[in-house]
């Protein structure tokens, strides 16, 4: 590279050696070569006016080149958003899916609901009816121990009053 042999012909012979030449040569580019020559105050005016400016290549287009751009950046286009289509579609398809999904579940929990309460109701239903029967079964028994009891005592008072009339009559 001309510039690297303009820096290297600038620096004294006593400088060009250890770093300086290590930095030299590890340059790759020639923005690394005008920074070291920056740094060291060393003026490539010269070689840079005998390299000339710097040229770039430009592409230049033939006729059918942009309508074959054109076309193929209008397909690259139409293949993302037939893409972006699918992919909505699969979306959509997931959500309708977990929707079906939600709603099946909830019917689900309703009906096993549903049957809880009825089960539930039964069982207090059967409840009441054991409870009414064994308070009927309670006041039946009640009422046949207060007949009894009234059985008893009118029995005590008729032998009571059998007794007294027997007495009354031995006592005559």
């Amino acid at each position: 590279m001309a510039l690297k042999r303009h820096v290297k012909s600038r620096v004294p012979a006593d400088e060009l050696t250890g770093e300086l030449k290590a930095e030299l040569d590890g340059c790759t580019t020639k923005f690394a070569v005008v920074s070291i020559a920056e740094k060291r105050q060393i003026y490539l005016d010269e070689v840079l006016d005998t390299l000339g400016p710097m040229v770039t290549h430009v592409h230049e287009y033939k006729s059918g080149d942009m309508e074959r751009m054109n076309t193929l950046k209008a397909l690259e286009r139409a293949e993302r958003e037939a893409q972006l289509a699918r992919e909505q579609a699969e979306r959509d398809k997931i959500a309708a899916e977990e929707a079906a999904l939600k709603k099946r579940l909830a019917d689900q929990a309703q009906a096993e609901h549903d049957k809880f309460k009825q089960e539930q109701e039964k069982e207090k239903e059967t409840f009441i009816q054991e409870k009414l029967q064994q308070m009927r079964e309670e006041k039946e028994a009640a009422e046949r121990a207060a007949r009894e009891k009234i059985e008893a005592e009118r029995r005590a008072a008729e032998k009571a009053a059998e007794e007294e009339r027997l007495a009354a009559l031995k006592a005559k």
